[in-house]
């Protein structure tokens, strides 16, 4: 049997980031919380997600964008879905993140975590990664 879908969800947002949390534990997925990219090499390395949720973030050595390139341009870290959320009103910020290597985007003010996950979901399951039995 395969292990639960892994999701490393970086924000810095301490409500924002639970909200997200418990919503994929209720969708299936396996989560792990970072307030900020510190370290995230390693991180991606160690825990091997199948997917990582490049939120804003304030504090720490590199931003959300950065982590998006960084993950992207890994080769050992091709394979590890991207999505992010991003602002409305920053319309360069889609093309951007999508040509960064990011699979999906949500618009924050669009997307509750609800949806988000269920995205995840749904986008794991059309790239063939897992079936729907695997997020019980």
């Amino acid at each position: 049997m395969k292990n639960k879908p892994k999701i490393l969800i970086f924000l810095d947002e301490e409500i924002l980031s639970e909200a997200y949390s418990l919503e994929f534990v209720k969708f299936g997925f396996e989560v792990k919380l970072y307030k900020n990219y510190d370290n995230l090499i390693e991180l991606v390395n160690k825990e091997k997600p199948d997917m990582v949720f490049c939120g804003t973030i304030a504090s720490g050595e590199i931003n959300g964008i950065e982590a998006i390139q960084i993950l992207s341009n890994n080769k050992k870290m091709r394979n590890v879905s991207i999505i992010t959320p991003i602002n409305l009103e920053k319309e360069q910020e889609v093309q951007s993140n999508l040509n960064l290597g990011a699979r999906r985007f949500y618009i924050k003010e669009e997307y509750d975590p609800k949806k988000v996950a269920e995205g995840a979901k749904k986008y794991l399951v059309e790239a063939g990664k897992f079936t729907l039995k695997d997020f019980k």
